[in-house]
């Protein structure tokens, strides 16, 4: 067996305990967070009208964990470099801070300087070990430059802002039911595909627990959601996609692709963006809650719930197909068959409007 074929086998086998994992824990972690009160009520921003359970993410970093790790050790962690196994430790551990900083925000509202100043403190910790943009590919651009080699310092202040960046955009994303499970299942699924084809099967393998993990608990949180992932939840997967992208879409001695992380994890990030600017255009805070986010606008503008969730899954699935079509010569077909998924259900929607 070789190299490719040892990877997609690894991929499949996580991605599979994770599923289970997750499954399984789900309804256990719902009904602990009903019987010690750790709940989501509801407010003027929240879309649901009764408490729900709100350490879903406990249920996710337990399935990712027990997925990755197991999957490594049974199938042998020493037959991997240093490197890689430094790499596979300070993404792992990387994301559980994350996921430690949300479930204590979830629990006491941090305020939002001293909780960015430790986001970047992580997103430093993880640059440390490994988890880093040092090397840009820049012949896309059709300059003359393929790469492009930063500095330590630019490496640190990119590999900050891109993880912190992304993080936070989807905590902010998290607004519908199962929206940001499976948004993240999508790109992390994309982010399998682009690890292998440039043999980082570590981070295939991470991409996996998490694809696993977050369709294993929209089982409970597709709309009506029975329990929802909070901020520790949010922040994991955020910080996981963030980490898994710069390692997925790394190649020596090119370096980073930039288009692919950031195709998919574009609509998250122009939304965060976006929210950011208005909110200072207005004067306000750049932390201050809103309805100023996409899924907002497009249930202000008539869209059902579920429909908003459906239409960005489906545009997530558009940029994905866009992302590994810049890789791979035979995802035609998929690119075609994101772009029908979004056209008939925008269509869909606009129809079911127009008899309103």
């Amino acid at each position: 067996m070789n190299s490719t074929e040892a990877g997609s086998l690894m991929t499949v086998v996580c991605f599979l305990i994770s599923i289970v994992i997750t499954l399984l824990m789900t309804p256990i972690i719902r009904k602990i967070g009903f019987n010690y009160g750790l709940l989501d009520h509801p407010n003027s921003r929240k879309q649901h009208n009764k408490p729900i359970a709100r350490v879903g993410g406990i249920a996710i970093i337990i399935g990712i964990l027990i997925s990755s790790i197991s999957t490594y050790n049974f199938f042998n962690l020493s037959s991997f470099s240093l490197n890689e196994i430094k790499i596979f430790w300070a993404i792992t551990l990387g994301m559980s801070a994350f996921f430690i900083l949300g479930l204590a925000d979830d629990f006491w509202s941090l305020e939002p300087i001293p909780r960015l100043v430790l986001q970047i403190s992580i997103a430093g910790v993880m640059w440390n070990y490994g988890v880093r943009i040092d090397n840009i590919k820049m012949d896309w651009l059709g300059l003359g430059i393929d790469n492009l080699l930063l500095t330590s310092l630019t490496s640190f202040i990119l590999t900050s802002i891109w993880i912190v960046g992304a993080t936070n955009a989807i905590n902010w994303f998290d607004g519908l039911d199962g929206l940001a499970a499976g948004v993240s299942g999508i790109s992390a699924l994309s982010l399998i595909a682009i690890g292998l084809s440039n043999g980082q099967i570590c981070s295939s393998v991470l991409a996996a627990a998490l694809a696993g993990a977050s369709i294993g608990f929209l089982n409970l949180n597709l709309y009506p959601a029975k329990i929802l992932m909070g901020d520790g939840g949010s922040y994991l997967i955020g910080s996981s996609l963030a980490s898994i992208s710069i390692l997925s879409s790394t190649t020596q001695p090119y370096g980073l692709n930039p288009l692919l992380p950031l195709l998919i994890l574009l609509l998250p990030l122009c939304d965060m963006t976006r929210v950011i600017i208005t909110r200072l255009s207005n004067g306000d805070s750049p932390f201050l809650p809103d309805r100023n986010h996409l899924h907002h606008k497009l249930l202000t503008i008539g869209f059902s719930e579920r429909s908003t969730v459906h239409l960005i899954y489906s545009i997530t699935l558009l940029l994905s197909a866009i992302a590994l079509s810049l890789i791979f010569d035979d995802v035609l077909f998929l690119l075609l068959i994101s772009s029908l998924t979004f056209i008939i259900t925008l269509f869909y929607e606009l129809r079911v409007r127009a008899k309103l």
